[in-house]
């Protein structure tokens, strides 16, 4: 009698970094056995990666199980995501806020960059850094946004 092997389920916890990044892991499965998964770059919570036939074996000549990996991405304390979008927040002073100034940000994945801040703009505005957001799973980059909260001096 020819029986399929069960399908297995392995939860992966990842950082928004790596998740960003892509990365390349190794699972410890079932009774040691250990299955090398290459995470791509721009999954999120719930993405699910199948190993085909990393499953349990089967049964006499019959094919074995999948793998089935479900990702969860972990919060970032800087950064939210929603969809290939990141949002942060970045604190600027009332008098930078006033004449104006370029800030440097610090974005997940793709070091510093400056962001031009116009004079008088108001605590609270947001701005869109075209491209610096989370990568997609098919191809380009989501947006960085930029809350400008007004840092006040200790008297």
């Amino acid at each position: 009698m020819r029986k399929r092997g069960a399908d297995l389920r392995y939860d992966l916890e990842i950082s928004l970094t790596q998740a960003g990044e892509g990365l390349t892991t190794t699972l410890t499965t079932g009774l040691a056995a250990r299955e090398q998964v290459k995470v791509p770059a721009g999954v999120d919570t719930g993405s699910l990666l199948c190993l085909v036939g990393k499953g349990e074996a089967g049964i006499g000549d019959g094919w074995p199980g999948n793998l089935y990996v479900v990702i969860r991405v972990s919060e970032h304390e800087s950064f939210k995501r929603k969809g290939a979008d990141l949002y942060t927040k970045v604190g600027i002073s009332p008098e930078q806020l006033e004449r104006g100034d370029q800030i440097l940000i610090e974005t997940l994945l793709d070091g510093s960059r400056y962001l031009q801040v116009p004079a008088n703009t108001k605590e609270g505005a947001i701005f869109r850094m075209k491209g610096l957001g989370m990568p997609t799973l098919l191809k380009g980059r989501g947006d960085l946004y930029v809350a400008l909260v007004a840092m006040v001096k200790d008297q």
